[in-house]
């Protein structure tokens, strides 16, 4: 599974945040600024830019010194589903090779 950012929502970083910010039509309905983990700031930017779900775990293991990538992967994509939840992200199915 992959995630892509929502229409009207602009994921931006300042002073070493990440955030996901609003547009003025998501404003209207109530939805907030909202920080995000560098880790979860790097997957939003890996799969917009096409690499795969195993590609950006791995990516992510190694750039955060985690050796555990299954828990990794868990704990990834459980927040991840939340800014769905919340409106943030939406999913996309991940195309396999041909």
């Amino acid at each position: 599974m992959r995630y892509k950012i929502r229409e009207g929502i602009v994921m931006t970083h300042v002073c070493g945040v990440h955030m996901m910010v609003p547009l003025r039509v998501l404003r209207e309905q109530k939805i907030p600024i909202r920080k995000i983990p560098n880790a979860i700031a790097m997957a939003i930017q890996m799969f917009s830019k096409g690499m795969s779900e195993q590609g950006t775990i791995d990516f992510i293991a190694v750039m955060s010194r985690n050796a555990d990538k299954a828990l990794l992967r868990e704990k990834l994509f459980e927040a991840m589903e939340k800014l769905c939840e919340a409106g943030y992200l939406v999913k996309e199915e991940e195309n396999p090779k041909q």
